[in-house]
């Protein structure tokens, strides 16, 4: 969602391949833009009644409109304004000005329709592929997963992370006597990502969430089970029935009641954060995204209307989940063997 709004506000308003864009930029000034695009930064809006992304892009343009006369050159909110009416023109993205001249955006129903339709068509493969779903990122090679540096964690590093725990000795000795273990190294990740687990629950062999090798095989199991089921029943595995009578911009809000929205959110959001965890080289948050996709998948699994097969649910949110499955069990186990690729345990 972030990139798709950065390359579209590239693309399609300020460099589109036509060459003319709304400022009707010379050749140097589209060389310089060019070459400062990677300081365009497209984030969470701080202000969710203003917008769902927030963009410095204007700032970037103001800089590269500098060497025009003073009569020539726009100030950011004038530059901001510009932009926002050029996408509102649009049905990609809504957008306003904010403060000083932030560009706040918001992705219509026909981008969201488009990134499921995208995200459903190729399986999850599409998050992945930093020149796909929907708009390219062609300004400026982005970081992906082939360019990650593998990242060596010895046991101390984990030990550290969960010094607080009475069972630090138990986690040394499982390590020592089994190091090469799949589901021990998913554990040492994710103690690594996420200090407040308590291995008890792996070192015990207990069900739970907080055994992340066993919650994540439970995810493959039990999401085959829901695929099984949901294609037995009849039901349309596509995102159709996306937007009944709820805009797009409401299921982003922080305070969205909609039971879609947090799975939403992280599907949305997950090429940039995996893009960001790439680029900083840590294996143990691309566990994390994986495993926060596999806990989305759960709070609505558990919910009793996604599980009235063979009877047709009476909402679309069922189909949704079941359209968008396939995709979340490949991000998951990418995830999961990308974050073990990239990670060496040395003992001691």
């Amino acid at each position: 969602m972030f990139l798709e709004a950065r390359a579209y506000l590239a693309q399609s308003i300020l460099i589109p391949d036509d060459g003319k864009g709304i400022f009707e930029l010379n050749d140097h000034e589209r060389m310089q833009l060019r070459k400062r695009w990677r300081e365009v930064v497209c984030e969470t809006c701080p202000h969710p009644e203003e917008g769902v992304i927030a963009s410095n892009v204007a700032f970037i343009v103001g800089r590269v409109l500098d060497g025009r006369g003073s009569a020539d050159r726009p100030a950011p909110p004038v530059i901001a304004q510009a932009l926002a009416d050029a996408m509102n023109k649009d049905v990609w993205f809504r957008a306003l000005v904010g403060g000083p001249g932030h560009v706040n955006i918001t992705p219509g129903e026909r981008f969201a329709r488009a990134f499921l339709g995208a995200i459903v068509s190729s399986e999850g493969s599409a998050l992945l592929d930093q020149n796909s779903v929907i708009f390219s990122t062609e300004l400026g090679a982005e970081v992906t997963a082939e360019t990650m540096t593998a990242r060596s964690y010895p046991i101390r590093t984990v030990l550290e992370n969960i010094q607080n725990s009475a069972r630090v000795a138990e986690v040394k000795a499982r390590f020592e006597s089994g190091g090469d273990d799949r589901g021990l190294k998913i554990m040492l990740l994710a103690l690594l990502s996420d200090a407040g687990i308590n291995p008890s629950a792996y070192l015990q062999n207990l069900a739970g969430r907080e055994n992340v090798p066993w919650y994540l095989d439970s995810f493959f199991k039990q999401s085959q089970i829901f695929l099984h089921g949901a294609r037995g029943s009849g039901l349309k595995l596509t995102p159709e029935g996306f937007g009944n009578g709820t805009e797009f911009h409401e299921l982003l809000r922080y305070d969205s009641k909609e039971i879609l929205a947090p799975l939403l959110k992280a599907l949305f959001t997950f090429r940039s954060e995996f893009q960001a965890c790439c680029r900083a080289d840590l294996p143990e948050a691309v566990l994390a995204l994986g495993l926060n996709l596999a806990r989305q998948f759960f709070v609505l699994y558990n919910r009793p209307e996604f599980r009235m097969f063979p009877e047709l649910p009476p909402t679309p949110e069922p189909g949704i989940l079941a359209g968008l499955t396939p995709s979340i069990i490949f991000l998951v186990r990418r995830c999961i063997d990308l974050s073990l690729e990239k990670t060496n345990f040395p003992k001691g």
